[in-house]
C-alpha cells in the first residue's frame, strides 16, 4: 500500500474501470478508521511515502498530481498523528462492542511509530530495526533530503518533524533463509523443546570469530533498496575457504545484514546528523550476539528497548497524546519509555569491523552489479 503513486497509475492504466470509481484513496490504518469513525483523512507519515506528497511543505504535492493526471479530489485531508480522527460510530460501536464516542488519533507508519514506542523523537537518537527486512531511522528537527536519493526523508509522526530511513529488503530474511533451508534439526529440537530456533543458530554463530574468519555475506537476496535501489542486485558469501564451517556462515549473515545498514547510517553522517546512541528493534534485538554486532559495526552504544511490540506501543503513546493523557510525545517517551540492554562497542572488534566495511563491504556491490542482470 506504501508508494501509492505507481500503484494508483498501473490501475489508472490497466483497470480504468475501477480507477472511475475512486472516491478517496486511503492507506489501510486510514480505512479502518474510516469504517470506526465515518472519517475520511490520512497522517503525514503515510501520506509523505505515496510518492505524492510535497514532503518538504507538508502537503500534497499539486504538481506531481497535475502531472501525473490524478484527480485531486480523490486524495483525503492529511492529519497529525496524534489528532483526533473522529469517534466510534453508532453502527461501529454495536459491530465491535467498542465504547461510542471513543475518540480515535489519526495514527502513522509501522516504522516511524514502532521508532517512536522505542524513545526515536529526536535527531542523533537512531533505531536500528532487524525484522524480516530491516530499517536505520532517525529523527530530524529541520528537513533534509540526500542528494543523491540514496535515504528517505519521510514526515515523522512527531508533529511538525521529520525522518531519515534507511530500508534493506533481506535482514531477518536471510536469517530464515539459512533456517529453512540448512537448519531442519535446529527446527524440530526447537518445536519439541519449546526453543526459538533463531536462538540455537545465534549461540551456535558464537563459535565463529567476529569477521568470520573473512567470510563475508551481502544480504541481497530480494534485490535491494537502499542505498542501491535495485532489483537485480543479488546476495552471495565471498571469502569462502575450505576451513569455513556453518557456524561461520551463521554469523556472516548476521555480519552482513548490520554492514548493509551501517550503508544508510554512513549516508545520515554524510547529510550532518551525530549519531548520539542506537536503539535497537525488531526480532534481531532478541539476539544477544546480534545487538553486540550491531555496537561494534555501527560503532555505537546499543540499547534495547524493554517493550519488543515497539509499533503497538508507539500507536498507544500517540493515542495517550490525543486523548489527552500527556502533553505531547516528549512527556509521553520521557514517562514511558525504559531500556533494559546496553552494549558498549568494542575498540578492537570496531577497528576490525571499520576495517572490513571500509575496504571490502562497501565496494562489493559496485563491483559486481555488472554481472548480476545477466544472472536473470
Amino acid at each position: 500500500p506504501g508508494f501509492m503513486g505507481p500503484t494508483l497509475l498501473w490501475i489508472k492504466e490497466n483497470e480504468p474501470h475501477i480507477f472511475n470509481r475512486i472516491f478517496k484513496v486511503l492507506l489501510p490504518k486510514d480505512y479502518i478508521k474510516f469504517k470506526l469513525t465515518a472519517s475520511l483523512s490520512t497522517d503525514f507519515s503515510d501520506a509523505s511515502a505515496t510518492l505524492l506528497f510535497d514532503v518538504r511543505k507538508r502537503e500534497w504535492s499539486e504538481y506531481l498530481i497535475s502531472c501525473l493526471d490524478l484527480p485531486r479530489e480523490i486524495f483525503p485531508d492529511v492529519l497529525e498523528s496524534t489528532d483526533i480522527a473522529g469517534d466510534i460510530s453508532t453502527e461501529s460501536s454495536k459491530e465491535t462492542e467498542l465504547k461510542k464516542g471513543t475518540p480515535v488519533v489519526s495514527g502513522g507508519g509501522d516504522s516511524p511509530v514502532g521508532a517512536l514506542g522505542c524513545g526515536v523523537i529526536r535527531e542523533g537518537i537512531v533505531s536500528s530495526n532487524i525484522g524480516t527486512g530491516g530499517q536505520i531511522f532517525t529523527t530530524l528537527e529541520e528537513f533534509k533530503a540526500d542528494p543523491k536519493h540514496r535515504v528517505h526523508t519521510f514526515c515523522h509522526v512527531v508533529p511538525g518533524k521529520w525522518c531519515l530511513q534507511g530500508a534493506i529488503l533481506s535482514a531477518g530474511l536471510s536469517l530464515r533463509w539459512f533456517r529453512d533451508n540448512f537448519a531442519h534439526l535446529e527446527k524440530i529440537v526447537g518445536s519439541l523443546c519449546n526453543i526459538d530456533p533463531y536462538e540455537i543458530l545465534s549461540k551456535e554463530a558464537e563459535l565463529a570469530e567476529p569477521g568470520c574468519n573473512g567470510l563475508i555475506f551481502m544480504p541481497y537476496l530480494l534485490g535491494e533498496r537502499t542505498p542501491h535501489m535495485d532489483p537485480y542486485a543479488r546476495g552471495g558469501f565471498l571469502g569462502l575457504t575450505f576451513e569455513h564451517k556453518r557456524h561461520h556462515f551463521i554469523r556472516a549473515i548476521m555480519e552482513g545484514v548490520v554492514f548493509a545498514l551501517r550503508d544508510s547510517l554512513e549516508i545520515f553522517k554524510d547529510l550532518g546528523v551525530k549519531i548520539e546512541k542506537v536503539i535497537s528493534r525488531g526480532g534481531g534485538s532478541r539476539s544477544d550476539l546480534w545487538l553486540q554486532i550491531q555496537a561494534d559495526i555501527l560503532n555505537s552504544e546499543v540499547f534495547k528497548s524493554e517493550v519488543e511490540e515497539d509499533s503497538a506501543f508507539g500507536a498507544a503513546l500517540l493515542a495517550s497524546v490525543g486523548a489527552g493523557i500527556y502533553r505531547d510525545l516528549d512527556e509521553a517517551c520521557s514517562k514511558t519509555v525504559r531500556y533494559t540492554v546496553r552494549k558498549h562497542p568494542e575498540e578492537e572488534r570496531v577497528k576490525l569491523y571499520d576495517r572490513i566495511y571500509k575496504e571490502i563491504y562497501r565496494h562489493l556491490y559496485y563491483s559486481l552489479r555488472h554481472y548480476w542482470s545477466p544472472l536473470q
